[in-house]
């Protein structure tokens, strides 16, 4: 895997997961390679792309379905912190999932209030 030219892009790359990773790197090559476009814009559109597919990327904050003791119940964290509560609960990691689609799969549609 090689670092993106522009700074900017190489910084929110590096905050990727692999797969959003790998998405960026075939996106980039067919715009460069293909496209006909600079290095520089084809990494840009890359980014662009999976930023459209996966809005929350760049956040760390994912969602999860964990099962412990055979109920399945959603958590949203850091992966890290999720990987770690599955494991001390005793319960398995059954699928990952945007934030917005575990909201919307929960409660339909909701409000999120944040204090300030």
């Amino acid at each position: 895997m090689k670092t993106p030219i522009d700074p900017t892009v190489a910084e929110m790359v590096d905050l990727l997961d692999p797969n959003q990773r790998e998405m960026f790197e075939e996106r980039a090559a067919l715009r460069s390679e293909a496209g006909g476009f600079s290095i520089e814009l084809a990494e840009a559109l890359g980014l662009l792309d999976v930023l459209d597919r996966y809005p929350e990327a760049l956040t760390r904050v994912v969602a999860f379905e964990i099962e412990i003791e055979g109920v399945s119940r959603t958590f949203v964290a850091g992966p890290h912190l999720l990987t770690e509560l599955a494991e001390a609960k005793g319960g398995a990691i059954k699928m990952q999932m945007s934030v917005a689609f575990a909201v919307e799969e929960s409660f339909g549609i909701a409000e999120l209030i944040v204090a300030a």
